[in-house]
């Protein structure tokens, strides 16, 4: 009889089970992270509008909490929620 711990396909199903879902936000910091710095982003041509809303949002929660600060940058909006721009602290 096989135990399922000794199961080469059930550990791979275990380890996978185990690996962090790779989310909306994690997608859109990365994003921020790899941006070049001082370029502008424009959000109403690179970012559907289906899920601007969550884009802004999501944006947002990275300049309150200030994640950027590790990377030596923060990120600003325009006065309008149309674009940001990436910028050296």
């Amino acid at each position: 009889m096989i135990e399922s711990g000794s199961n080469p396909l059930h550990r791979l199903q275990t380890k996978k089970d185990k690996m962090k879902e790779i989310t909306f936000e994690d997608k859109v910091y990365k994003k921020l992270v790899e941006m070049p710095e001082r370029t502008e982003y424009d959000l109403l041509k690179k970012v559907s509008e289906a899920v601007r809303e969550h884009f802004i949002q999501t944006v947002k929660d990275f300049i309150r909490y200030d994640y950027g600060k590790a990377w030596g940058f923060y990120i600003e909006f325009n006065d309008d929620y149309s674009s940001i721009v990436k910028k050296e602290y």
